[in-house]
């Protein structure tokens, strides 16, 4: 049977696995129960995203290319490009790579709603739609505590193993937040109210993002 676990973010940005599920098939129809049993779990309320991967039989060869792949990558998790500004630059890495008849890419293309960032710059939370590397960093931290070979019971008992495991690293993270500061950058009133609105790893990126923003406004000056 396949583990299915449902992994999100804490508030230290660290995973934190919400629920799981065990099943026989991995089809339309199993998905539809687990997605069902998850929502009657979470009391009716539906999760505003989900990422998901996908079935390892879409890989081409094009997508062996280095210079194609740097060239996408590029593109595709620009986060300042507009929408308008993806599409173009996409099709210009199709045109210039001979790919505009294939078909896996076109349909990626034609999903960009889905999980393209330009199309979610005013989503809040909109910055996490970029990868499945939680997801597999999750299922590498459950491979731990499992034995394929072992019986459902045993199985149960590694799970709550652990999930244990993670509410204790929670716990810690809690009680480092309640009995330090962070290290303050500028001695500003905004950072003492993001230490107290915010965890210390929060309070880092939000720290972090601000520095980015006076370098780039004192380039700019310099520039002018």
């Amino acid at each position: 049977m396949t583990f299915t676990p449902f992994t999100g973010i804490d508030h230290h940005k660290r995973s934190i696995t919400f629920a799981c599920a065990l099943i026989e098939h991995e089809n339309e129809e199993s998905f539809m129960w687990v997605f069902d049993r998850f929502k009657a779990a979470m009391g009716g309320k539906e999760p505003n995203y989900i990422i998901t991967d996908e079935d390892p039989g879409i890989i081409k060869a094009s997508s062996r290319d280095t210079d194609f792949l740097t060239r996408l990558n590029g593109v595709v998790w620009d986060d300042d490009l507009e929408p308008g500004e993806f599409e173009e630059k996409w099709l210009k890495v199709m045109n210039d790579f001979s790919l505009e008849d294939n078909t896996w890419l076109n349909g990626k293309f034609a999903d960009r709603y889905t999980w393209i960032p330009a199309y979610f710059r005013n989503v809040p939370m909109g910055g996490l739609l970029r990868t499945t590397q939680r997801s597999e960093s999750a299922n590498s931290f459950f491979k731990r505590f499992e034995n394929k070979y072992g019986t459902l019971t045993e199985f149960l008992v590694r799970y709550e193993s652990a999930t244990d495991h993670q509410k204790h690293l929670l716990k810690l993270r809690e009680e480092e937040n309640a009995n330090s500061i962070p290290k303050h950058s500028y001695g500003s009133k905004w950072e003492t109210q993001a230490v107290r609105s915010y965890t210390h790893a929060m309070f880092y990126e939000f720290q972090n993002q601000v520095k980015l923003s006076i370098n780039t406004c004192s380039l700019v000056g310099s520039l002018r």
